[in-house]
């Protein structure tokens, strides 16, 4: 399901995608990976139960990361700051975030080329982006 969003094995520079379900940071912090191990810096923004060490474990430079773990009201500042600073964000908006802010920043990550990872399937309600989804089941 990851194909059509990968050109040459990596995220296309620009994509807003939502990321939804079970193990969503996972799934978040798994499409940073490539990102990092090629030397790029990622910012996460307001996730919530972020482990850093398992950050690091997956792959993800711990050195380039720029962490805003909670960023209270300024959530879309501080998101509209890393985009174009940073390659890639990981975002996690506590509410819903208004269509116009969603379709502003989403315009704003295509134009600098940055990928905008939002965990949480209707998080960007409004703004052009694939939704990914994981559902993790018991084995047998």
């Amino acid at each position: 399901p990851l194909a059509p969003l990968l050109v040459d094995g990596a995220i296309q520079r620009g994509t807003t995608l939502a990321v939804d379900g079970d193990a969503a940071i996972s799934l978040a912090l798994a499409l940073a990976v490539g990102a990092s191990r090629s030397g790029s810096w990622i910012g996460v923004v307001g996730v919530d139960g972020l482990g850093l060490a398992a950050a690091g474990e997956l792959g993800i430079d711990l050195e380039r990361v720029v962490l805003v773990a909670d960023p209270g009201s300024a959530w879309s500042a501080a998101v509209a700051a890393l985009i174009g600073a940073v390659d890639l964000v990981v975002v996690a908006p506590r509410t819903a975030v208004p269509a116009r802010d969603a379709r502003r920043l989403a315009t704003r990550g295509r134009e600098r080329g940055t990928v905008v990872v939002a965990v949480g399937g209707d998080v960007l309600h409004g703004a052009p982006c694939d939704v990914l989804s994981v559902r993790l089941k018991a084995s047998d």
